[in-house]
This record gives C-alpha cells, sequence and structure tokens, in this order.
C-alpha cells in the first residue's frame, strides 16, 4: 500500500509541486524518510530557512495499492482519492531546539567556536585565523576536511559543554548527509563579545554582558560571579506588548520571555544550574514521569504501565497550561517502576499538592504516606527505603538501613510544593520544600541504601496531585534543587530535566516580534557564559619523555593549595589496583583569581608514563583552609609509546658527522611490516585538505579564504594577484615530483593551460 500524502497552506500547493519543507511539504506514507527511526512518524515544521512556518494548513492524502515498487502499478480500484484528513494550524512560539542553519549559517559550527576557549581569547582582528586552527585541531580522525559526530562530541567534551544539541542532530541524521566544514567554521557567525559592535550594525537586540571570568576578574567580581551566570542584553527595537523572545543555552530551550501589557521588555536573567559533571559523579536523569497525553510510563526508557489499570484510583488530567498531572485520591493499584538505578548517590523530587479531602486516607508505611518506596526480595523491614509525608504532621520523612531524617515544616493543603530528598556521601541526606533544605544529615552511610539491592519501585502512593516526578543519579547539590524550584511548575520547565549543562553554556537570544523588522539577515546574538564553584576546569595532561605534565584553570578563590588525583581506569584496571584515586602530586601554593590558567613545569607524574597503552583517570582537588575541598572532572589520559632513536648521520664514507639531517621513521609491529611508498603506486592528492597560508595578510577575505586551494571543492577558489603566493603544509615527509594547480581560465585568458 503506498499513500500520497501533502501538506498545503494554499490551493496552489499541490502534490506534483510539493518540496521538502513547508508551506508546500510532501509527506509520503505520513513519514519523513530523512530521519531516524523513532523520528520519522513526526511531522517538520519548519521552512527552508529552518524556522518555524506559521499558517493554517490541511493534510492531503491519496492511499492505494500497488504491483510494484511504481507508482504507475496502483490498483485504479483501491484508490481513496484526494480526501484531506486534518487541519492544524501552526503557531509563533519558541522551538524546543535552535534551528540547525540561521540566514544560511551553520548552528552547530557556531557552537562549537564559541566554545573554544582559544576561540574567546584570540584577537579581535584574527578570529577567521582562530576559526580554521580550531577546526585543524580537531579534524584529525580523519583529516577529511570536516567534522564528524564523533569528532564534535570529542571537542564539544574537552570545552566542557552540554552535548546534547549534538545528540538531537545526530538522531535526526544530519551528519549523514552533511559534516561540518571549514568553510562553514570560518564563516560562521561565532564572534566573541568582547568584538561585537552593536552600535554600527544596530541589531534589533544585542547582549552587552555575560559571567565569564578572565585573568583581570578582580576578587569580589570572583565572589559575585561564583555559582551563576548572569546575562545582559538591550535593543536597538523595543518589544511591543505580545512581542518575546526565545533563550536558548547550548541549542536547548531554556526560557521564554514575554512582555506583557504596560511592562517593559527583559533585558536579563540568571542561570544558577550547576554542572551536571561528567564521569561516576555525573548528574544524569534515570526515571521522569510528566504524565503528557495521560501516558504513565518513564520517558527515559518507556518503562512502567502506558495507561492506568481498569478500576485504579489513578487518574491524569489537566492542571494548567499546557501541563498535565497525576491525581491519587485513594489507596489502590501500585504505581510500579522497574529498572530503576542504585540509590546511593540520587535524589528523587516531584511538584505535589496535598488535599485535604483525600491525603488523610492515604495508606502508609510507619504512619509515612509514600512518594517513593523500595524494598529487597527478602521483604525484611530493616532494608525498607523511603520518602514520603508523615500522614499526622504533613512533614517530610526519609529512611533506610540505619538512617532516619525527618523535617518539621509542614505541607500547606491544596497547594503545589516542590519536595525532595538528595543523598550522597559529598553532601550527606537531605530534604527539600520548595528549594529548601528543611533536614539534612552531614555524615551518612550512603551506601546501606543499597541493603538489599532492588530494581523495582512504588512511586506517587501517597494521596495527592504529582506532576514532574523525577529520579536522578549522581552527585546532586543543593543549588540543583533550588534551580528546579526556581524554574517553576511548567512544560518549559520539566523539558529542562533532560538538559546537562557543563561549565561552559553559550547562550542565544531569538527576538520575535508582532511587527516584522525590515532588516534582512538578521542573525540573533550568542555569547559563551561560564559557570564556576571554586573547582578546577579545563583539565589537560601532555605527554613528555620526563613524565606527564597537567594544566588547569583555577577558579577558586583563597584556596590553599592542590592535588592530582590519579587511579586506573576501570576498563584496564583488570581488579589490580584499589579503586581509591592516588594523590601523586601536592601544590602548595594558591593561584590568583578565579580564571587563570595554571601550567606547572616543575610538577609531573613521572610513574605513569613508563606504562604505555595504560587508561589513567586524572582529577584536581583543590583544597581550602576550613579543611573543605572541590574535585573537578574526571580526564582520561592514554599514555603514548615512546621511542628514543640515537646515531651520528655521516656524509658518505667520510667520519664527519652532519647536521640538520631529517631522519623518518615508520613504525612495524611484530607481525607486518610498515608499508612503503612504492613507485608505481596509485598517486594521491598529498595536499588534500591541508593547511594554507596565503602571502597577502593583510586582505582578511583572501586570507580567510586561502584554505579554498585544497578543500578539493571545484566551485571554490582563491586569489592570488602578481608577487602573491601560498604555501602548503602537507603534514608528512614525501617525495614530490610534480604538482598541478587548477585556475579559471575564464578570469585569466592570458594563460594557456
Amino acid at each position: 500500500i503506498k499513500c500520497q500524502v501533502y501538506v498545503r497552506d494554499s490551493q496552489s500547493c499541490t502534490y506534483a509541486n510539493a518540496g521538502e519543507h513547508l508551506p508546500c511539504l510532501k509527506w509520503d506514507n505520513f513519514r519523513d524518510v530523512s530521519k531516524s527511526s523513532d523520528l520519522k512518524k513526526f511531522l517538520s515544521l519548519l521552512d527552508k530557512d529552518q524556522k518555524h512556518a506559521p499558517g493554517k494548513y490541511d493534510i492531503v492524502y491519496n492511499c492505494f495499492w500497488k504491483t510494484s515498487s511504481s507508482d504507475t502499478s496502483a490498483v485504479a480500484a483501491s484508490s481513496t482519492g484526494w480526501k484531506s484528513l486534518h487541519s492544524f494550524t501552526v503557531v509563533e512560539d519558541c522551538a524546543d531546539w535552535l534551528p540547525s542553519k540561521v540566514e544560511k549559517k551553520s548552528t552547530i559550527a557556531r557552537l562549537f567556536v564559541s566554545g573554544a576557549p582559544e576561540f574567546l581569547a584570540a584577537d579581535c582582528a584574527k578570529l577567521d585565523i582562530a576559526k580554521e586552527a580550531i577546526f585543524r585541531a580537531h579534524d584529525t580522525n580523519p583529516m577529511d576536511g570536516k567534522l564528524s559526530y564523533e569528532e564534535l562530541f570529542e571537542a564539544f567534551t574537552k570545552h566542557d559543554m552540554d552535548t546534547n544539541y549534538l545528540k538531537y542532530l545526530q538522531k535526526s541524521n544530519y551528519f549523514e548527509s552533511t559534516g561540518v566544514s571549514l568553510n562553514d567554521v570560518v564563516h560562521s557567525a561565532a564572534i566573541p563579545l568582547r568584538c561585537q559592535d552593536a552600535t554600527s550594525s544596530k541589531p534589533d537586540i544585542y547582549i552587552t554582558d555575560i559571567t565569564y571570568p578572565t585573568a583581570k576578574t578582580v576578587k569580589d567580581e570572583c565572589k559575585i560571579q561564583k555559582e551563576n551566570v548572569k546575562l545582559e542584553w538591550d535593543y536597538n527595537k523595543m518589544p511591543s506588548s505580545g512581542d518575546f523572545q526565545c533563550v536558548y543555552v547550548d541549542g536547548r530551550l531554556y526560557k521564554k520571555l514575554k512582555t506583557e501589557a504596560g511592562t517593559t521588555a527583559a533585558t536579563e536573567l540568571e542561570d544558577i544550574r550547576p554542572s551536571s559533571s561528567v564521569g561516576p559523579s555525573a548528574v544524569r536523569l534515570m526515571t521522569h514521569l510528566t504524565f503528557e497525553g495521560g501516558s504513565y510510563k518513564n520517558l527515559v526508557d518507556g518503562s512502567g504501565p502506558s495507561s492506568a489499570v481498569a478500576g485504579t484510583t489513578l487518574s491524569t488530567y489537566a492542571c494548567g497550561s499546557g501541563i498535565s498531572c497525576l491525581r491519587r485520591t485513594s489507596s489502590g493499584d501500585d504505581y510500579i517502576m522497574e529498572n530503576q538505578p542504585l540509590m546511593h548517590s540520587s535524589a528523587i523530587m516531584t511538584w505535589v499538592r496535598i488535599e485535604q479531602t483525600s491525603f488523610p486516607s492515604s495508606t502508609t508505611t510507619s504512619s509515612v504516606a509514600p512518594i517513593w518506596f523500595s524494598q529487597g526480595p527478602s521483604k525484611d523491614s530493616r532494608y525498607q527505603k523511603l520518602f514520603g509525608i508523615k500522614k499526622g504532621s504533613r512533614t517530610l520523612f526519609a529512611k533506610y538501613f540505619n538512617e532516619e531524617l525527618s523535617s518539621s515544616t509542614a505541607l500547606s493543603y491544596d497547594k503545589m510544593h516542590h519536595v525532595a530528598m538528595v543523598l550522597n556521601k559529598e553532601n550527606g541526606l537531605t530534604l527539600f520544600l520548595d528549594g529548601v533544605p528543611v533536614a539534612h544529615k552531614s555524615m551518612v552511610r550512603n551506601t546501606d541504601i543499597d541493603f538489599e539491592v532492588s530494581t523495582r519501585a512504588k512511586v506517587l502512593g501517597t494521596n495527592a496531585v504529582y506532576d514532574d516526578f523525577r529520579i536522578f543519579t549522581g552527585v546532586v547539590t543543593p543549588l540543583h534543587v533550588k534551580a528546579v524550584f526556581q524554574c517553576g511548575h511548567s512544560t518549559a520547565c520539566a523539558a529542562l530535566a533532560y538538559a546537562e549543562p557543563q561549565s561552559r553554556r553559550i547562550y542565544c537570544i531569538i527576538p520575535n516580534y508582532a511587527q516584522k523588522s525590515k532588516k534582512v539577515a538578521f542573525v540573533p546574538p550568542c555569547s559563551t557564559g561560564l559557570f564556576f564553584n571554586g573547582a578546577a576546569i579545563d583539565l589537560r595532561m601532555i605527554p613528555d619523555q620526563k613524565g606527564i605534565l597537567f594544566s588547569f584553570r583555577d577558579t577558586a578563590l583563597g584556596e590553599l593549595g592542590f592535588e592530582v588525583l590519579r587511579q586506573l581506569s576501570d576498563v584496564d584496571s583488570d581488579g589490580a589496583s584499589s579503586s581509591e584515586p592516588e594523590a601523586v602530586v601536592l601544590i602548595d601554593s594558591y593561584v590568583d583569581g578565579c580564571a587563570l590558567k595554571y601550567s606547572p613545569l616543575s610538577f609531573f607524574d613521572d610513574a605513569a608514563i613508563k606504562m604505555p597503552g595504560y587508561v589513567w583517570e586524572y582529577s584536581i582537588r583543590t583544597k581550602f583552609d576550613n579543611g573543605a575541598q572541590n574535585t573537578s572532572d574526571p580526564f582520561l589520559f592514554t599514555t603514548p609509546w615512546f621511542g628514543i632513536v640515537e646515531g651520528l648521520i655521516f656524509a658518505g664514507k667520510s667520519a664527519v658527522p652532519v647536521r640538520n639531517v631529517r631522519v623518518c621513521a615508520r613504525i612495524k609491529n611484530s607481525t607486518y611490516p610498515s608499508s612503503t611508498l612504492e613507485a608505481g603506486a596509485q598517486k594521491q592528492d598529498l595536499a588534500a585538505y591541508a593547511s594554507v597560508w596565503h602571502s597577502n595578510q593583510n586582505d582578511i577575505g583572501v586570507r580567510s579564504s586561502a584554505f579554498k586551494a585544497t578543500d578539493r571543492d571545484s566551485k571554490s577558489r582563491v586569489t592570488i594577484r602578481d608577487q602573491e603566493w601560498m604555501n602548503i603544509t602537507l603534514g608528512k615527509f614525501s617525495s614530490i615530483s610534480k604538482i598541478n594547480v587548477c585556475y579559471d581560465l575564464s578570469l585569466d585568458s592570458s594563460r594557456d593551460g
């Protein structure tokens, strides 16, 4: 069976002239074959410029049986004829993600460049050089003139950025049809804030300031900027009532700011979300229940019931504008979640409203109405794990083996509260009510919660109204809980549960005016901010013959010193080493400010360099005089193979050594000899995608396009005037007998080839 389908906004759109985008889109079989499997059934609402296409639309179809792959084999009697299936309206609003292109410029290329510390510190007059250098530093596997998903993922991780926008593009098959070329990067709209000129260009909206400390940031500024990113902007075109701005962080929608009647447009916001980190302490969402569309499933992995069991006391309903909630009115069927993680480092949180008509009749365990309850296979009551509300006092309570914690602040009836339980070794056991800690134990045996291990949990057992139920693993901090509460109870805030913000964050603002601007090619402003909390960032390990050197960016104030921690990575330990890290370097001194890069030459790890092929996990522990400490995210380092060739080069048969002679060496393994270049071997383009230097460095247009000489694109060209030349770095030793240069005869008729 075949269904010919198109989506139109007017009668002039037909199946014959429908294309790949709205407002006249061909959508055969109600599927988009260009997308990944789980997105094929989704209808794209974007136009050819990757922008929302507002308007009224009809879905029109004609289905029929056919006897072969060709539509001409359709069985005429089986055709439904052209019929309208559904009408809908696309309205102006904030998209969930930034479009892949804005004014024909690559968004992912802009984010890639904007997150590189080298670019943010580059000379404003030489940004093109910095962009090309950053591209070439990551176009290595292989060096093919474009950045693949894997190369970009490594770059984003190295720059300490959220990778979810990259994963979103990968899921939509973005990298199957294209990569990020050097042309995309060099001509991207990325520009450091200090280099932007909002005076002469007069954009509708422009960023004026953002938190990003440098070596010049003074002590008082460091204190103010710690643990928050503040973004400020202004307008050349002031928004009117009903206009709004869409603020994106790392490509994902963060907040919609609407100008209400009688108010002035927003000009600032603060982002207090802590870094989600990487490695064992990384904060990751494991369970998420929002009940949208009446679904009871865990949105993370699809587990759990798809709908309420017949006769249950659970039901979903609309509890606000675009918001769905779950209501339990009395004891009934258990809400069981499978595939639950270990809880020794975890957080459970939800929005909840207890109602006086139903809460007092809640079923209890130890006088506690449970929000989350788990028990091992033995059913031994000693191993019960519980987070809930005491029925008598309406206060929060948590317990597990050998630990109990109660709060003294009561929840109000008929009011939506945000409640949370957080457990980890670093911060202890804490109960939160509306973003504020209401009970705390700093010293706990957090691993006891996993006596006995259970992968099943009963959730939402208290008679109440619930929404946005989440379970995280990793080291969740009080600031995480505060950020969730301050965001509020909304579908937009629930969507942010999937964000994994890191230290560097790129903020973009897309304005939406009812009165459209006549300006063309307006590229929304973006700027890079830095969230820091005193832990070291940008940790790098540099191999050297004397040992492994290191560098990092210090973000702490008043530290006593640092420890370089090292342990074998899990994949290489083979159970032979301790899981505890070792302090291999001690530094009893401090670094001024909160943004200085520290690259000590006198400290190094000379033991790990002697074991080639081993994978190590390094981190930096920052120490303070009050006994506090802050540990950086881990950095994986593979010890390289080092070899030293010693000898003398003599001139012919003489006994006179010759200086400055290059020696080429090839590595062979024990089985197969290294390949050599044979005289009759197939010729190859040694200059393909190689770095190019143009002699005219004063002309930015010429200088920034020099790479086109080797980009293997027959449509691109480089201008070389009289007395100008180019240097091409091949990057390998080669014997060159012939150089071919391609030129456009129509532009230079004096040459005859």
